[in-house]
């Protein structure tokens, strides 16, 4: 499983389901890439989480924050900065028993508050 996405693009929408994150990355009509759909990145021992507080949101918090700025951003780990308490907090309260998609928007402000 490749644990970058693709280069070009940006972070569209993030996709919480089942446990698991996916990045949703706009088309890129510089490059002629559709967009697509991947597995948010993360690192052996460093897993994302969502729907409750702790190191697993704390991690997705990171890496979306990363992403929003920088598509080819790394998977993040516990040596990134401190997330954004906005975004934290939208991680944090995210629904664990339903699917939850929260757009560029929607993340850009929660970051912001």
């Amino acid at each position: 499983m490749p644990q970058r996405l693709p280069t070009t693009g940006q972070l569209e929408q993030a996709h919480f389901s089942d446990g698991n994150v996916w990045i949703r990355i706009a088309a890129d009509p510089a490059s002629g890439r559709a967009a697509g759909l991947w597995l948010a990145p993360h690192r052996p021992g460093v897993g994302l989480g969502y729907g409750y507080s702790g190191g697993g949101p704390h991690t997705l918090a990171q890496l979306l924050n990363a992403l929003l700025d920088d598509i080819t951003a790394p998977a993040a780990d516990h040596s990134h900065p401190e997330p954004p308490a906005g975004l934290f907090h939208l991680v944090r309260t995210a629904p664990k028993d339903q699917p939850s998609t929260y757009t560029r928007a929607q993340l850009l402000a929660a970051r912001g508050r």
